[in-house]
């Protein structure tokens, strides 16, 4: 199909990697992506903006906000404020907290940036239980982090040589996790009873383990499990936190918790 004002950048790069036509002759496939890019830009006069504004993308998948799923941030048309050698600063290399680049492809794209101690980040309620005596759900969320593809990473990488930390985004994978903390409270004693998070950057075996997870849960009395753990607090209560959850997936005859990946391809 021929291109046209409503072509996006990945429309150009498609057209100029099969074209024919003589100025393509021996160019390499990245070679005319370049060529497409710098093509693209120049019928939108958007080379002034990028510079300006770094980012401007949206998430390209189709789908209600809010929801937990696959998917890479695809699609051209938001805008990013502020200084462009600072917006990748304090990038969380393992975690969900989101850098002012990725916060700036949020709003515009219909997601709502959720603070959770102090940390912007795309995360949801997931169990919810009222109870606030005894054992109790201290938090309970679901996480996702987006990785960048087709236009968004082609115009990361436009602007990447302004600043070289905008490959930090570029190179992201696409993560989802869960994370729940169950606690017990009383006059004499407080303490965690159940801890579990698990993160991966595959989409389907999370969703395996959220199921897992939740029916391991709400089966349980957790007041009579909080009693049966304090009765054996000489087994667990010096061990520091690590060693802690591990004692407590062992007792639970659960898999080993597993977070803190580092988020970037190879």
């Amino acid at each position: 199909m021929p291109l046209t004002k409503k072509s996006d950048a990945g429309d150009y790069v498609d057209d100029f990697k099969k074209s024919k036509a003589p100025q393509f002759k021996g160019k390499s496939k990245k070679k005319r992506r370049d060529m497409a890019i710098a093509a693209y830009l120049a019928n939108k006069n958007e080379v002034a903006d990028f510079i300006r504004e770094v980012v401007r993308e949206n998430f390209k998948d189709g789908k209600k906000k809010g929801k937990s799923r696959p998917g890479r941030v695809k699609k051209a048309g938001a805008s990013c404020k502020g200084s462009v050698s600072s917006c990748v600063d304090l990038f969380d290399q393992n975690g969900y907290h989101l850098t002012k680049a990725e916060q700036a492809f949020l709003v515009p794209n219909g997601y709502d940036p959720i603070e959770r101690r102090h940390e912007d980040c795309l995360r949801q309620d997931w169990i919810i239980w009222d109870k606030r005596k005894g054992a109790h759900i201290n938090h309970s969320d679901i996480f996702e982090r987006k990785g960048f593809d087709r236009n968004a990473k082609l115009q990361l990488e436009k602007v990447a040589h302004l600043n070289p930390m905008l490959y930090k985004l570029i190179k992201m994978k696409p993560k989802w996790g869960i994370d729940i903390s169950i606690d017990y409270v009383a006059e004499d004693r407080v303490f965690e009873v159940f801890h579990y998070e698990w993160d991966s950057f595959d989409y389907n075996a999370v969703q395996e383990k959220k199921e897992e997870i939740e029916q391991f849960i709400i089966h349980k009395d957790w007041d009579d499990i909080a009693n049966l753990l304090w009765n054996r607090k000489s087994e667990w209560l010096y061990l520091d936190f690590f060693e802690q959850t591990k004692w407590r997936t062992d007792f639970f005859g659960l898999s080993p918790e597993k977070f803190k990946n580092v988020i970037w391809e190879e």
